[in-house]
């Protein structure tokens, strides 16, 4: 399997993981691109931490206000 489709498959294995709400082209997008969501590199291997992805994309949401009256507004 080339070194590409095996990216491609973690992304989907990662995609599958959050219930969809990480898509695998975001992923390598963001891994090719600014690489805005944090990964950890083991060897070759890449893994995405879920709970720090969840964290990431909810300080965008709101602003970089995790956990404030902006996002208790928000959700309600």
């Amino acid at each position: 399997m080339a070194e590409n489709q095996k990216r491609w498959l973690r992304d989907y294995e990662v995609e599958v993981a959050s219930a969809g709400r990480f898509k695998k082209s975001t992923l390598r997008k963001d891994r090719i691109g600014a690489q805005l969501f944090p990964f950890h590199r083991v060897g070759k291997t890449v893994l995405y931490d879920l709970a720090e992805l969840n964290t990431t994309v909810e300080s965008a949401r709101f602003g970089g206000k995790v956990g404030t009256k902006a996002r208790a507004k928000q959700a309600a």
